[in-house]
């Protein structure tokens, strides 16, 4: 047309592409050898011995995560780098530092950074208090090193006498009595009271008012579907998913508070290196509102072990598949440096139960052991567990997989029979040598190899149980199915 003129025009380079925007995240901190499981738990202020800044790293993007790039870097020092999914920093001089995190998506921009700022306090001698009694700070390190060496010696002189005392008809009636003394205790009418409606209110706010309030911008708590001493679980939409999710939120007792964020920490690590169908499954940690710990799983549909078994005990077929995929989420556990501590009914839910695909899940790794680097799989720490399902060493704190077998072997017992193995009438610490005789006059059918393959994983001695709980559970399954 005359007189016209032509525009070129460009189409913005995302018009047919989506442009990816990638948010960076900063995980888990490790300071020297104190690590925290998520950065929301790291302090602002780090102690003053140089050390090494571990930081894992990552990003809200799953569209091909090895598209992904990160750099890192650590102010006052400017200069970036560009790593994989961890960072690594040699941190000497006391001041303040800024670590920052940025992400892209193959060659686009550098998102804005994810960022973690903290203080290395100066050594004491420099922090304006040289005035203080260090002969006392002194005083008290040696007698703190001396207490904790007393205690080693005398648990592993408690721990040899114990394992002894498999045969000593004394010891192990001593054992059995102060046993049924606490389990008389935990009873229906028993003399320990109901301390729950106290502790709720010494906590302050009622676990149900949360119902309705949204954790970080993300979590919209719909439900409360469990309670307990020391957390409140709820039934939780995503908000950016709409996806359903479980929140457990702790409660925290002054007196009781580094250990209960101590076992948080392990429940929150053991969960984040264990990735199997038996096992719920890790998404996220934060902090509410007024700084209670939370902890992000998978909400998993279904009913307790302990509801399915009101009506009595499951056919042996049932019991046989659910022992099978039992055993193979603990060996899982297992494999990957964690002991569950704390198997019992209330803690295996049962999905679609009693149909052909009914799938059990393992829950609550609150008081779970995670093996350290270079570590074995046995360990101390104060003695915690259910009383009806606890191994007997586990009175003196010890830990092993011999413990998780133990008690899985007390809940197939519970499976089979619909009762409490420990609430029968038994006599001596040394279930094992009875269980056959008791599983048999309480279920006539169960097949006869396998009470007496139940047997050893009974034993007083944990050296004495089956070395494998994968290879235990397959076999007792077997043998159950062979009836």
């Amino acid at each position: 047309m005359a007189g016209s003129t032509i525009s070129h025009l460009r189409p913005p380079d995302d018009l047919f592409t989506r442009r990816l925007r990638p948010t960076p995240l900063i995980g888990g901190v490790q300071w020297g050898a104190t690590r925290y499981a998520h950065v929301r738990m790291a302090p602002a202020e780090l102690p003053s011995r140089p050390g090494t800044l571990r930081v894992e790293l990552g990003s809200l993007f799953f569209e091909g995560r090895g598209a992904v790039r990160l750099r890192h870097r650590l102010l006052p020092d400017p200069e970036w780098r560009q790593t994989g999914f961890e960072a690594e920093y040699q941190v000497a001089p006391p001041g303040r530092y800024r670590l920052e995190v940025s992400a892209r998506a193959g060659r686009g921009e550098w998102q804005p950074p994810a960022f973690y700022e903290f203080h290395v306090a100066p050594p004491f001698w420099q922090s304006g208090w040289t005035t203080a009694p260090v002969g006392c700070v002194v005083i008290s390190a040696v007698w703190f090193v001396a207490r904790r060496r007393t205690e080693r010696v005398a648990f592993r002189r408690d721990k040899a006498a114990f394992l002894q005392a498999r045969q000593r008809g004394q010891a192990t009636q001593r054992l059995s009595h102060h046993l049924r003394r606490m389990l008389e205790m935990q009873g229906d009418g028993g003399l320990l009271p109901d301390l729950s409606p106290w502790r709720r209110s010494a906590l302050g706010q009622d676990p149900r008012e949360r119902v309705g309030e949204t954790l970080a911008g993300r979590y919209l708590l719909e439900e409360l579907i469990g309670e307990g001493g020391f957390a409140a679980i709820y039934r939780a939409a995503e908000l950016e998913t709409g996806h359903s999710c479980a929140v457990k939120i702790l409660k925290l007792e002054e007196a009781e508070r580094e250990w209960i964020l101590r076992r948080f920490e392990q429940e929150v690590s053991a969960l984040r290196r264990l990735r199997h169908p038996g096992i719920v499954a890790y998404h996220d940690v934060g902090e509410t509102a007024e700084g209670l710990p939370f902890l992000v799983m998978d909400h998993v549909p279904g009913v307790t072990l302990r509801a399915a078994l009101e009506d009595g005990g499951f056919p042996i077929g049932r019991v046989a598949r659910l022992t099978r995929q039992l055993a193979q989420a603990i060996a899982s556990a297992h494999a990957g440096g964690v002991l569950h501590r704390d198997l019992k009914p209330e803690n295996l839910m049962l999905v679609n139960g009693g149909q052909d695909d009914e799938r059990l899940v393992v829950i609550d790794f609150s008081i779970a052991l995670v093996k350290r680097a270079g570590g074995t799989m046995v360990g101390q720490s104060r003695a915690a567990g259910s009383l009806p399902y606890m191994a007997p060493e586990q009175l003196t704190g010890f830990s092993s997989p011999a413990t998780d077998v133990y008690a899985c072997a007390l809940v197939v017992f519970e499976m089979l029979t619909g009762r409490q193995a420990l609430a029968q009438d038994w006599n001596g610490a040394d279930l094992g040598g009875q269980v056959e005789a008791l599983l048999r006059g309480l279920r006539a059918e169960v097949p006869a190899d396998a009470a007496r393959y139940l047997a050893p994983a009974l034993a007083f001695d944990p050296l004495a149980r089956p070395a494998e709980i994968a290879a235990f559970g397959e076999r007792l399954a077997d043998l159950l199915e062979s009836s």
